[in-house]
């Protein structure tokens, strides 16, 4: 056959594959090699043909590789559905099972929005009102206001600016049960009348009077605190911020220091006794003050440790998270300490060392006295130191009156700063052969010191008014009752009125009195014109 008609031949086939139904276009794709392989014999016998005779046949060749599988065709038209079935009858309900146990509570949703407010019911009645809480401690002092014009001098007489009478003191005796007025101590109370802890001698007991009024001449109240053992040695009383008589001493039975806590300003109920310390034999030569964060804190000495000691307390009552510590240690020292807040707010306390019979004051550094504590000797010419009593001044100055034990010389010390870092020379105020004994410091309304004591060579009350800051000049000495054997164990205080007021052990009939003065330099009947 010529080529050009093998060549339409192919091509005719060609075309007749594409226009072949999709089955049959299959089966032709898969005869193909076989439909090549005869198109070459073909060809090869036509060329033989054209040039000579035919040759033998040659043998068959090898099968070829099958061909790539042609594309799917598309699907065919889908065939008519089926007659449905009849519905298949419903089962029966089964029995319902048991009830599985019940979850666990849920987590609680989101809070909704509030609603809007209901209307305000009716005011009910007013309810009964509560009892008083306890004060709080003092705030910092706010700043200082403009000062006023200045009013009219007022005499020593007159303390509250009034044209007074000329008087005379007024002495009354307000305990003469047993050997009484040991170891006293006095303040004013929240109710403006003296208050005094003292010791009764005879049996052993600490006793407290509150007055029943300025003067102490009428309605005192006598309590009987603490009667367990002998007890109510070197008393020291204050006011605490809950109003009520807060009261250190000494336990000589078992050695401890002790504070009495009245439940009402009078002492009448309520009352707590409590042992603040009792590491060793302790509470010797005991002084309280309320510090400037509310809460008491007391000086003492500890015989073992023959140091001075402080407990910070921890409540109104000292009852717990009390912090005890010693603040001097040097030999034989904390003898009859004597405690003040200074203008800084820190306690300060004036105090004897027993070996060297020096005066000390030691300064605080906090209010509990737990760090930074400066201490320094304030005279240590002869045996110094006896009984001091410490105040704070008028300028804000620390102020201390003591005992010369080699001269029975009544001295007078202040220092030159609140901690008492530098001081002035030590002056004497009184001497004699036996004089000085158990002074007592404090302020006059006219700004000065005033200073009560025992001339015990006359067994005299004496009286010392300075006639300024130092005492270092205008010094007035008078006897306040010369009656003898008088005087002992004087506590001063200035009362409402702004007059002294001192308690002491009248020896002669060994009872607990009052003097009441009429004015700050212990004169009767004194009125300037």
């Amino acid at each position: 056959m010529p080529t050009s008609q093998l060549s339409m031949h192919t091509h005719h086939e060609r075309n007749d594959l594409r226009q072949t139904p999709p089955s049959r276009a299959v089966a032709l794709f898969r005869l193909r090699p076989l439909i090549l392989a005869a198109a070459i014999i073909v060809l090869g016998i036509a060329f033989a043909a054209c040039s000579g005779s035919d040759g033998p046949v040659g043998e068959q060749g090898a099968t070829g590789p099958a061909g790539i599988a042609g594309e799917r065709g598309e699907p065919g038209p889908a065939g008519p559905a089926g007659d449905r079935g009849e519905p298949g009858q419903a089962a029966a309900q089964g029995e319902p099972g048991p009830k599985g146990a019940s979850g666990g509570v849920g987590t609680a949703g989101s809070q909704g929005p509030a609603g809007s407010a209901g209307a305000q019911g009716l005011v009910g009645e007013p309810g009964p009102t509560g009892t008083t809480g306890l004060t709080g401690p003092a705030g910092p002092a706010g700043p200082a206001g403009e000062a006023g014009d200045a009013g009219e001098a007022g005499s020593a007489s007159e303390p509250n600016g009034r044209a007074l009478p000329p008087s005379t003191h007024t002495i009354e005796v307000v305990d003469t049960a047993n050997a009484v007025g040991f170891d006293t101590s006095i303040t004013i109370g929240p109710d403006g009348f003296p208050i005094i802890s003292y010791r009764d001698g005879t049996n052993g007991d600490l006793k407290f009077v509150r007055c029943g009024n300025a003067t102490c001449s009428a309605d005192n109240k006598v309590v009987i605190l603490d009667s367990e053992g002998v007890v109510g040695f070197d008393t020291s009383i204050a006011v605490g911020i809950d109003g009520f008589p807060i009261i250190s001493y000494r336990d000589i039975t078992n050695s401890n220091l002790k504070v009495a806590h009245c439940g009402t300003p009078d002492c009448s109920s309520g009352n707590s006794i409590l042992t603040v310390d009792d590491l060793g034999r302790v509470g010797e030569g005991t002084s309280i003050a309320i510090g400037s964060d509310g809460l008491p804190i007391i000086s003492f000495r500890d015989h073992f440790t023959e140091q001075l000691r402080i407990v910070h307390c921890g409540n109104a009552t000292c009852s717990e998270n009390n912090l005890t510590q010693s603040l001097d240690e040097n030999d034989f020292g904390g003898f009859q300490s004597s405690l003040a807040i200074g203008a800084d707010g820190l306690p300060i306390i004036a105090y004897r060392i027993g070996i060297t019979d020096d005066l000390r004051i030691i300064h605080c550094g906090n209010i509990r006295c737990s760090k930074d504590n400066i201490g320094r000797t304030l005279d240590s010419v002869g045996n110094v130191g006896f009984n001091p009593s410490l105040a704070i001044g008028s300028d804000g100055l620390p102020v201390v009156a003591y005992k010369n034990g080699s001269t029975s010389d009544l001295k007078f010390v202040r220092c030159e700063d609140v901690a008492c870092i530098g001081k002035g020379d030590p002056v004497t105020l009184d001497s004699g052969p036996l004089t000085g004994f158990d002074p007592s410091i404090t302020i006059a309304a006219d700004g000065l010191p005033i200073i009560s004591y025992q001339d015990a060579s006359r067994e005299d009350l004496v009286l010392i008014h300075c006639g300024d800051v130092a005492c270092t000049s205008g010094v007035v000495r008078n006897v306040v009752i010369g009656t003898g054997n008088t005087g002992a164990e004087s506590s001063i205080t200035i009362g409402v009125d702004g007059l002294p007021i001192i308690a002491y052990f009248a020896a002669n009939d060994a009872d607990l009195a009052v003097v009441h003065l009429s004015n700050s330099y212990g004169v009767p009947y004194f009125r300037p014109r």
